[in-house]
């Protein structure tokens, strides 16, 4: 009885198919395309030879000869190749009417520099790569032991997490996120719309807070602005703060609910999560 080899097959498919694309000048053709992953230049890609490339869609370089432009394939990068995303994103329907900041959102990137000024043991995530770029939480496990005390995401918070419950939760979303659900999920935010001028906003939040009306947030500053080297902490040093005035408010009451509130989130210099939140920055 003969055995169905079709799987055998499959192997050597694959190569061929890698073999027909190294061979579309690949590695001669310098298409980067400076919009997408601009941060992944020549020389960090030289950097990791041989690395997998996912996704790359390759147009044949030959002028009588060229692959369907759908073809999306995993290829291996010879050194110093140079890489094109020809085909801009799919906007999805809720950045419909706000497609200028949403791609402008989709190029941003978080950047880890251990070391201040310095880009040495430089690890940079970009918004792109995210399950969900518009809500999404960055892996900060090569980040040193920042996922200890960080939880960095696009999106803005709904809910209390029990994972993060002894960190600093940093939030990265545009506007118009926060504008489509103001009267459901993002009601928390309506108190700061008005104040609100970038594309953009910062929120920083305790993880182990119940009250989702407790948060410091940064909502001035244009993409611009937001990628002026300054940290993570640094901005934070900028921010607003927004506490709920509850029934029985008062003077006193604000000011002792002030002090609990920035006290949860940096003690000083010293403090640990101040440490981590200054080697993140964010480049747009």
């Amino acid at each position: 009885m003969k055995k169905n080899c079709t799987l055998c097959y499959k192997p050597f498919t694959t190569l061929f198919l890698i073999f027909l694309l190294l061979q579309a000048n690949v590695a001669n053709t310098k298409v980067l395309e400076e919009n997408r992953f601009s941060l992944m230049d020549t020389a960090s890609i030289s950097s990791q030879k041989q690395e997998l490339i996912k996704t790359v869609l390759v147009s044949h370089a030959k002028s009588n000869s060229k692959l369907k432009t759908d073809l999306l394939v995993n290829v291996i990068v010879p050194q110093g190749a140079e890489i094109r995303y020809p085909v801009e994103p799919a906007i999805p329907e809720i950045a419909h009417g706000h497609e200028a900041v949403y791609l402008r959102f989709l190029k941003g990137v978080l950047i880890y520099r251990p070391t201040a000024g310095s880009e040495v043991g430089q690890i940079i995530l970009p918004i792109a790569q995210l399950m969900n770029p518009l809500e999404g939480r960055f892996d900060l496990s090569k980040c040193g032991d920042a996922g200890k005390y960080l939880s960095i995401s696009t999106g803005y918070r709904k809910g209390k997490k029990i994972e993060n419950a002894d960190k600093l939760e940093i939030w990265i979303v545009p506007k118009f996120i926060v504008e489509k659900d103001l009267t459901t999920t993002a009601v928390h935010y309506q108190p700061i719309q008005e104040c609100w001028s970038s594309p953009v906003g910062i929120i920083w939040s305790n993880g182990k807070w119940d009250n989702m009306n407790w948060y410091d947030y940064l909502a001035t500053q244009d993409f611009d602005a937001l990628s002026n080297e300054e940290s993570l902490y640094e901005k934070w040093k900028q921010h607003q703060y927004y506490t709920h005035r509850t029934p029985d408010f008062s003077i006193a009451r604000l000011i002792s609910m002030y002090r609990i509130h920035v006290s949860s989130f940096f003690s000083g210099p010293s403090d640990t999560h101040a440490q981590h939140a200054e080697k993140f920055y964010l480049k747009f």
